[in-house]
């Protein structure tokens, strides 16, 4: 079932006995949110993620088509990651 609290203890009140067991999807889908609150809290006190973690236009270019600056920014955003 969903990760529901509301359906978690409605049926913990009627079948005791039972185990509940979560859908994949919904256990992905909380640890996702988890592990990205995680990365960014990591983020706001490591200045040099700061920096990278940002959503940057050269990202989105052709890298054969920018500027001398731009892919300066383009090869210090990839080492970081």
């Amino acid at each position: 079932m969903a990760m529901n609290s509301a359906m978690d203890l409605e049926v913990q009140n009627h079948y005791h006995n039972e185990s509940v067991i979560y859908d994949l999807f919904h256990v992905v889908a909380k640890f996702g949110r988890v592990e990205r609150v995680e990365q960014a809290n990591a983020m706001r006190r490591d200045k040099a993620a700061k920096k990278g973690g940002k959503v940057s236009l050269v990202l989105l270019r052709t890298p054969e088509n920018l500027k001398g600056e731009q892919r300066t920014e383009l090869d210090a955003l990839l080492e970081l990651n």
